[in-house]
Formats: structure tokens, C-alpha cells, sequence
């Protein structure tokens, strides 16, 4: 649940959708496995000449029956799971974008904005795609494969459903192996996209620079490389792709191998019905289902998993900047401002932008600061808007410490055009 931590109230609000979908994916799940039942009857019965055709349309209109309640099922949990999970990646988004817009100077200056903007986009679809169909097919997974092997085992026979299950412990271990190799590659793939995304947008922010200093080709080749990186990271992924779904179909056909050979024997011998074969066909492919699908469950799942730890890095970090429980606004404001000694340098640096400035500004008066590049000038509206603090000194507004306002209120008194 840690992993959920900023999930946490979304899910508690959503926690009755999120119920009532599952609940109703189960009972579809349940009138799914009745037919085959239905089928292996009329089969004996057609083959004992014990059913007239009246028979086989009673039957046929249960079927029909059922297939209208798991229409209507199906579609009340998606209209509960499916739409949770959108609202999810509404509200995540949401969440991300106040929570950078609450973020200092500082953040973004070892954030790059293609990777932010990789985390508002892929990464979030990546988790909609987990508590979303991925809930679906974990649901699907645990109650379709428990309740067939029941059936299996408990009506038609136990020995043929041993051995018809003898290859399945395999393909789980073949998932469960290549799940971890999916979940490292698919945070490489994100990164290598973040890349991508910070290039392409740089490049087309200053495009009139790479054009007025005829860098076309050397922005290009970059561009190339940047791209060959992302590709090469998809390509190992597919490859694990590639490998994973065709050994999972092939273990699922020798499952269907054995249950034919196996279960045609017994036919012949007289120990199974015809009936119990075809049912017993029928639920194997309904338990391949899930057995297959663990494939892409382990896969979106494995790819939500990196990106909610990626989008938990960002939401993890801290405002530099909080108010203090005391912090006030002055009813009476008086539009003045004070440097007194004031130092500061930017983190990371052991060089001073500013060292020791001291000037007032009255009500009404203006005041030019000049110098050359690197001077410090930018460095002086950046610590009245508070988007860093300063080393030593005091800055006062109104005859207020700015550390002691309101920063947001401070703010919306300060019109600000940057260079």
C-alpha cells in the first residue's frame, strides 16, 4: 500500500465503484461458465436420442438468456471500472500539474520538461492501464481459473484435469520470470522517452537559434541518435514480448493436446461421456483464457508499477518553498521595499551572486539596476518573488520580513516581466 500512498484518496472515494464493477465482472464471470454445462447435456442427450428439438430450443433460449445478463453485466462493470480508471488519470494528472506549479525555480532547473511532461502523459496512462484493464484481467484471471478447475475437478473428471493442468505451473513460472525483466525495461523505455520528449521540445523552442546559427543537421543527428536510443529500448521490450506470448500459446496448446488424447482414450473406454469431453474442451479454453492473459497482466501491471514509482519521485519532493504556520498578510499593505545586507548564492554554487545589497524603495519612487552579465540584476527579483531564498540579510516588503508573508499573497502584488 506504501506504493499507493498518493493514490490513496482516490482510491477511498472510488472504493464503491471499484467494488460494485468487480462484483458484477464476477458474476458475468459465473454465467460464463454455465453453457459449457449446458452444451456436454445436449451433447449426451443428442447422442442417447433422450431430447426432441422443442429440447434443444429450451436450451438454446437459456443460452440466449444467459448471454443477455452477461451483456448487461459486462457493461455495468465496465461503465464502473473502465470509467474509474479515466477518472483516475483525470485526477492524477490534476494532482501532478498543482503539485509542479507549486515546485521552485530550483526544481525545474534539474527537472527537464520533456521528462515532466513524459510523466503527465505516458507514465499516467501507464497506471489508468493497471487499475483499469488491469483490474479486469486479474478479476478474470483468479475467478475464472479457481472456479473451471472446481468444475473441472468436481464434475467431470479428476484425473483428466490433472493432467490436461500439468503444463500450466510452467507457463506461471515462465510470466512470473520475464515480469521482472518487463518492469526494468519498461522504466528505461520511459526515460529514454523523456529524452526524446525534452529534445523535441527543445529543438522546437529554439528553433530560430538552430536556424540563425545553420545547426539544422547537428540538431538533426542529435535528434537521430536521441530517437535510435528510444527505439533500441522499445526493441528489447518487444523481444521479451516476442518470446513471452507465443511459449505462453504454445503451453496452452499442449494443455489442449493432452486433453484430447487423454479424454478421447477415456471416451473410447467408456469412463468419460462425449458430453463431459466437449464441456471439459470448453472450460479448458475458458482456463487458457486467463492463463494467456496473465501475460498482459503481468506486463501492465509490471509497466504501472514503474510509473506510479516514477510519478511517487516527483510528488515525493517537497516545495522548497512552505509558509510558516505563522506566516501573515498585513491588512494595511504598504507598498515598500527593503534589501538590508542581503547575500545569496545559487544551490550547488560556492560563488556569491549577490553579496551584502542594501537599498530601500519608497512609495511612488523607481530604481534601476544595471550591470553585465551575471551581475546579479535577475538574482534580485527572484529573491523578492521568494522563487529562492536568500543566504543573509533581510528582505522587507511593507516593513515585513518576506519570510514571514504570505508568498502566494505576496505574489499577486508583484507584476513581474521576465527578460
Amino acid at each position: 500500500m506504501y506504493l499507493l500512498r498518493h493514490l490513496k484518496d482516490f482510491l477511498i472515494t472510488y472504493k464503491r465503484q471499484y467494488l460494485l464493477g468487480v462484483t458484477a465482472l464476477i458474476i458475468v464471470d459465473l454465467l460464463q461458465l454455465i453453457p459449457p454445462k449446458i452444451i456436454g447435456s445436449i451433447t449426451d442427450s443428442i447422442k442417447s436420442g433422450t431430447i426432441d428439438a422443442s429440447g434443444i430450443t429450451l436450451y438454446g433460449f437459456i443460452i440466449i438468456g444467459i448471454a443477455c445478463l452477461v451483456a448487461i453485466f459486462r457493461y455495468f462493470w465496465r461503465m464502473n471500472i473502465i470509467g474509474s480508471a479515466r477518472k483516475l488519470e483525470c485526477w492524477l494528472r490534476n494532482k501532478l500539474f498543482i503539485h509542479l506549479e507549486d515546485m521552485t525555480p530550483e526544481f525545474f532547473n534539474y527537472r527537464k520538461t520533456g521528462d515532466l511532461m513524459a510523466h503527465a502523459t505516458n507514465d499516467i496512462q501507464a497506471i489508468r492501464m493497471s487499475f483499469g484493464p488491469g483490474v479486469i484481467m486479474t478479476t478474470d484471471a483468479i475467478v475464472i481459473s479457481i472456479t473451471t478447475m472446481v468444475i473441472m475437478f468436481s464434475t467431470i473428471n479428476p484425473k483428466l484435469t490433472i493432467w490436461a493442468l500439468l503444463p500450466l505451473p510452467f507457463m506461471a513460472a515462465l510470466v512470473t520470470f520475464l515480469g521482472k525483466k518487463i518492469q526494468k525495461l519498461y522504466k528505461q523505455v520511459q526515460e529514454a522517452f523523456s529524452g526524446l520528449s525534452d529534445h523535441t521540445q527543445e529543438s522546437i523552442s529554439g528553433i530560430r537559434v538552430i536556424k540563425s546559427f545553420v545547426r539544422e543537421k547537428s540538431s538533426l543527428s542529435n535528434f537521430e541518435n536521441t530517437s535510435e536510443v528510444y527505439v533500441n529500448k522499445n526493441m528489447k521490450l518487444a523481444a521479451i514480448y516476442g518470446f513471452m506470448f507465443p511459449m505462453i500459446g504454445f503451453i496452452s496448446s499442449i494443455s489442449f493436446l493432452i486433453a484430447l488424447l487423454q479424454g478421447g482414450k477415456m471416451v473410447i473406454d467408456g469412463s468419460l461421456s462425449l458430453g463431459d469431453l466437449v464441456a471439459f474442451i470448453t472450460y479448458l479454453g475458458m482456463l487458457i483464457w486467463p492463463m494467456m492473459a496473465i501475460g498482459w497482466v503481468i506486463n501492465s501491471m509490471q509497466r504501472g508499477i514503474a510509473s506510479i514509482k516514477r510519478i511517487n519521485e516527483i510528488l515525493d519532493t517537497a516545495p522548497a518553498l512552505i509558509d510558516k504556520e505563522t506566516a501573515i498578510w498585513p491588512e494595511e499593505f504598504t507598498p515598500r521595499i527593503s534589501f538590508e545586507n542581503v547575500s545569496f548564492k545559487y544551490p550547488q554554487s560556492e560563488n556569491f551572486a549577490l553579496r551584502n545589497l542594501d537599498f530601500h524603495i519608497n512609495k511612488g519612487k523607481t530604481l534601476a539596476i544595471v550591470g553585465k552579465t551575471g551581475s546579479g540584476k535577475s538574482s534580485v527579483s527572484s529573491l523578492l518573488l521568494r522563487f529562492y531564498s536568500h543566504s543573509d540579510g533581510i528582505i522587507k516588503v511593507s516593513d515585513t520580513n518576506i519570510e514571514d508573508l504570505k508568498h502566494k499573497k505576496l505574489r499577486e502584488k508583484i507584476g513581474y516581466v521576465p527578460q
